[in-house]
Formats: C-alpha cells, structure tokens, sequence
C-alpha cells in the first residue's frame, strides 16, 4: 500500500526537521511512516516496538491514552491530538501488513478500540481525519467491519465539511482530507482479507 504523504510531510506533522523514535511515544508512528516510505526497515521496526510497548503499558486508571510522557489524549474532554492516535493506528497496520507480526495487529486493534472509546470529540474536526484513515487500513488488512464503521464515519464527516468550492479551508487542509479520502478508499476497495 502506498503512503498517504512523503517523508517531509510527516516530518513536518510531527514538528521537528527529523522524526524521531522515542520510547514511550506514540509520536514515534511518524517517524515509523517516514522510514517505511525511506526503505529504513531498522528504524520502522523500532518505531512499531514503541508503538507496541505505549499500547501495552496503558494505565487503568487515566480516563484517556497515555500517548506519551506529558501528553494525555483525554476522553469526554474536547479538541484533543486524536491524530496522533489515528497515525499510531494506520502506522501499526501498515507495519503488521508488510512483515505480518500479529503483536502490530494486535496493537492497532487495542488502539483503535481505546481511540474510538474516548467520546463524541473523536468524530470533530481534522484530528478525526488520521484516525479514519487508521481504522481504513486495518479494514484493509482485515475486512473487520467495525474498523469499516469507523472509516465511514470520518468519510462521511470529511464529505459534510467540504466548502462548497470542494476545499477544507487552508491549502494544507485541503491537501490532507484529499490524501486521507484517497488512501481511505484504497484501503477500502483493495481489502486483503488475513485469516
């Protein structure tokens, strides 16, 4: 499956000239898509290890994800970094697609389910858009019709928020809800089923 953007976007969305890997943070995902879009398999399999380890190590008691040390994407709390989520979703299934590890599958899943469970604030705005995408490629790799939902959902909200002159607003906007929709219907429609 191709990536939704270049390494250089994702380098910006991550907001440092280099994506980094660090332990604890989901942020890593970027760092992860950009290697996996580089050829940099060592980097994007240390970036999935992170991802994993923050997925498994979720405390019982934050009404929210823990997405990295400081940052609290909070449930039931208004506009939250939900991207960061979605990212971390799309990028662990893109992983578990290409070397087929069940423990990136397994942990796409966990997020996708704890990302959806934060409340009516997941659906506003453009940090839905990652997290429709997220749950997109794990219908690819699944056929799963619960992640189906979920992209549908963030389709269907992307559709409603289109300007009548076919833009999101700024230029940016329009260039991330155009790849978001594309990558979503090609994760849809090219659906390869794992047992």
């Amino acid at each position: 499956m191709r990536a939704i953007t270049t390494p250089e976007d994702w380098r910006r969305r991550a907001g440092s000239a280099a994506p980094v890997v660090e332990e604890g943070d989901l942020r890593s995902a970027a760092a992860g898509l950009a290697a996996l879009d580089a050829g940099d398999e060592e980097t994007a399999r240390s970036a999935a290890r992170v991802c994993r380890s923050v997925v498994a190590s979720q405390p019982d008691d934050v009404p929210g994800v823990v997405a990295a040390p400081g940052l609290v994407v909070r449930a039931h709390a208004g506009p939250q970094p939900f991207s960061v989520l979605g990212t971390a979703v799309g990028f662990l299934a893109r992983a578990f697609e290409l070397w087929g590890d069940d423990a990136d599958l397994d942990a796409a899943v966990e997020l996708h389910d704890l990302t959806v469970a934060l409340g009516d604030d997941v659906w506003d705005g453009p940090e839905a858009w990652r997290v429709g995408w997220g749950a997109a490629l794990l219908y690819g790799v699944t056929g799963d019709e619960a992640f189906l939902a979920t992209a549908e959902r963030v389709a269907d909200l992307l559709c409603e928020t289109q300007r009548p002159d076919g833009t999101w607003g700024l230029p940016e906007a329009t260039v991330e809800a155009a790849l978001v929709l594309r990558e979503m219907a090609d994760a849809v429609e090219g659906r390869a089923g794992v047992e």
